[in-house]
C-alpha cells in the first residue's frame, strides 16, 4: 500500500484533486462494476490498454494458480489479478452478447499498425540480425529477415500508421504483432489518424493543442493519444498559430533572433523543431 500511496502522491496536483480528492469519488470493484452492466445485458470483456490484455492473449505461467482459483470465470480471474497487483482503475470495455478473446490471426487484417522505432547498430559478430530501439529506449534483435522488413516499414512510417493488410506472411507474424500490442510498442486502429510525418509548408496542429498552447500550457495532447511536454522557448508561442493558412515565409520568422544567428540558420532551426514535433504525433495531415 506504501507504493500506492507514493504512485498518488507523484501525480500532478490537479490529478490528485480531480481523482481522488474529487466531490463524485466512490471506486467500485471491478465485479460490481460488470454485475450492474450485466443486468442490462452486457459483458465484461477486456481493458483498452493493451498491456491489460496481455494475460488474455497471452496466459503466463505465473498467472496459473489465479486462473487455477478462478475456475474459467475471466471476471474473477481479473478481480484477482486487480487483488493481487493492487490495480485500481480500469478502462472497461463491455460487449453484448458472449465475449470472443481469442489470439487469432484472422482478426488482424482490416487493422492499421503504428510502431515508434529506430534502427540502431547491430552487434558485428551477429552480421544476420537487425536491432531496433523504441521510444522508450527498449531494445529489440532479429534475424527474422520478414520481421526486419516489417520493422523498417514501421520506422520510415512513424507516426503515421500502416495497414496489416499490405504485411506478407501475416499469419505466420501474427504472434509477433500481438506481443507487440500487449508489450505496448505497436499500436492497432481500425483506422489511421490523420497524421503528418513531416512540416510541410503550411503546418497544422490539432485544435486541441492550438488551444492548450495559447494557453501557455507545456503538456500538449498528441494525435498519438499521448501527452508531449515542451520544455520552453517560443515554440510554446509558435504552435498556437500552426493553424494550416501559415506558409514557411510566416511561421520561420516568428521567435527571438539570437546573436550570430542568420535567417537560414533559423529557418533550418524551426524546420528541425516542426519535423519533430510531426515525429511525436503533433501535427496533422
Amino acid at each position: 500500500m506504501i507504493g500506492v500511496a507514493k504512485r498518488i502522491l507523484g501525480r500532478a496536483p490537479e490529478v490528485l484533486f480531480h481523482d481522488e480528492l474529487g466531490e463524485f469519488y466512490a471506486p467500485q470493484l471491478l465485479a460490481d462494476v460488470a454485475a450492474l452492466a450485466a443486468a442490462e445485458g452486457m459483458t465484461y470483456l477486456a481493458d483498452t490498454r493493451p498491456h491489460m490484455s496481455e494475460e488474455t492473449l497471452f496466459p503466463s505461467a505465473a498467472a496459473a494458480p489465479l486462473r487455477e482459483r478462478a475456475d474459467g470465470d475471466w471476471l474473477r480471474f481479473q478481480q484477482y489479478l486487480d487483488f493481487q497487483q493492487l490495480r485500481s482503475f480500469h478502462n472497461a470495455v463491455f460487449v453484448k452478447g458472449a465475449p470472443d478473446r481469442r489470439r487469432v490471426a484472422d482478426r488482424l487484417p482490416g487493422l492499421w499498425a503504428s510502431c515508434s522505432l529506430r534502427e540502431v547498430a547491430a552487434d558485428p559478430a551477429k552480421p544476420n540480425e537487425a536491432v531496433f530501439e523504441t521510444v522508450s529506449n527498449v531494445r529489440m534483435s532479429t534475424n527474422d529477415p520478414r520481421l526486419v522488413a516489417l520493422f523498417r516499414k514501421f520506422a520510415q512510417a512513424y507516426p503515421q500508421a500502416l495497414p496489416l493488410d499490405g504485411v506478407a506472411d501475416l499469419e505466420a507474424l501474427a504472434d509477433h504483432v500481438f506481443r507487440l500490442f500487449v508489450s505496448g510498442v505497436m499500436g492497432l486502429a481500425t483506422a489511421p489518424p490523420r497524421l503528418a510525418r513531416e512540416a510541410g509548408e503550411r503546418p497544422l496542429a490539432s485544435s486541441l493543442a492550438r488551444l492548450q498552447s495559447a494557453r501557455g500550457e507545456r503538456d500538449l495532447a498528441t494525435l498519438t493519444h499521448g501527452v508531449l511536454r515542451i520544455e520552453g522557448g517560443p515554440l510554446v508561442a509558435l504552435l498556437a498559430l500552426l493553424d494550416g493558412t501559415r506558409g514557411a515565409p510566416s511561421w520561420r520568422e516568428i521567435g527571438p533572433r539570437r546573436r550570430g544567428s542568420t535567417r537560414g540558420k533559423r529557418a533550418t532551426g524551426w524546420g528541425e523543431a516542426l519535423n519533430m514535433l510531426a515525429r511525436a504525433g503533433g501535427l496533422m495531415g
